[in-house]
């Protein structure tokens, strides 16, 4: 009888230890999993954070390619995309990726939705400087000065409220970045 006893001792121990084993392991892979979650949000925050930089290198470039007209009064097209939709940016803000950065961080909305504007204008711009181009070579003066004038200051705007929601997005980042480490810290 008392063997009976020790045996059912040990079998409620080892079942005991297997249970707690258990929700050790539970309680770990619990862990790892809001930590994978908590990097992928910081990954993909900072990727943001690379894109819209990227994008405004982009609009730089499109810029300057389009007034490549200033130095040559042949060119009657500036060979940029004047579809504000279809530009990488365009595309982005159009899309799926706006929405998610958008979800991520709420507090970029109002800025997104400030910069449609602005973006629509610089493209249309784009597509009056062609306009009074394809008017003749007299009018290659007033093709310049509509670019210096009204390109330039839209450009300056998208610039602007790029780098308001970089900025929105990096200190977002950081806090993330915090939480996902104090949240490591405190697992250990």
């Amino acid at each position: 009888m008392r063997n009976v006893k020790l045996s059912m001792k040990l079998i409620s121990s080892f079942l005991l230890m297997g249970v707690l084993v258990l929700i050790v392991g539970l309680i770990g892979q619990y862990g790892l999993k809001i930590s994978e979650q908590s990097f992928a949000r910081v990954i993909f925050t900072e990727d943001v954070v690379k894109q819209l930089l990227q994008r405004e290198i982009d609009h730089l470039n499109w810029v300057r390619k389009a007034g490549q007209f200033q130095r040559d009064e042949n060119i009657i097209s500036l060979g940029v995309e004047t579809d504000e939709r279809k530009c990488a940016f365009g595309k982005w803000y159009y899309g799926e990726d706006r929405k998610s950065v958008e979800m991520e961080t709420p507090q970029t909305k109002a800025l997104l939705i400030q910069i449609e504007d602005p973006h629509k204008k610089l493209h249309a711009s784009a597509r009056e400087v062609e306009e009074i181009l394809k008017k003749g070579k007299k009018f290659h003066q007033e093709a310049v000065t509509f670019y210096g004038a009204s390109m330039s200051q839209h450009l300056k705007s998208v610039q602007e409220i790029l780098g308001e929601i970089v900025k929105v997005v990096s200190e977002h980042s950081s806090v993330v970045k915090k939480n996902s480490t104090s949240l490591i810290k405190n697992q250990e």
